[in-house]
């Protein structure tokens, strides 16, 4: 078994990805949300804990913004996908679906590519 197939064999969500493509209406650009990957199998990984604090020190039970640890979220799918900046994920698998923004450049191998991911921020 390839590394490529190990890895592979791991994912267990599936990725589809959402772009502001341009389009030209008469004399102005506009832009259109269109899906340009559909269900691409992946990973996410998790790392840090969401909620808790860097010291653990809660006041009147409330955490403290400036102690509040930060989660890391990175996502594993195959080396050809690409996932342009500001791209909009949806991830579904785990019984869970949520909507996270690329952030950063992939980290692409031979046998797969990382991508760091930020939860999603409408600006409704």
């Amino acid at each position: 078994m390839s590394v490529r197939e190990a890895l592979e064999s791991l994912y267990d969500c599936f990725a589809t990805v959402t772009v502001n493509v341009p389009y030209r209406d008469g004399a102005v650009t506009r832009f259109r949300e269109e899906e340009t990957i559909t269900r691409a199998p992946c990973r996410l990984s998790f790392s840090g804990a969401s909620g808790q604090t860097l010291s653990g020190l809660e006041t009147a039970g409330e955490a403290q913004p400036w102690a509040q640890a930060g989660q890391s979220v990175k996502l594993f799918l195959a080396p050809e996908w690409d996932i342009p900046a500001g791209s909009r994920i949806t991830v579904e698998g785990r019984g869970i679906q949520r909507v996270y923004g690329r952030s950063g450049q992939p980290a692409v191998y031979d046998s797969h590519q990382e991508i760091a991911l930020a939860l999603w921020q409408d600006d409704a």
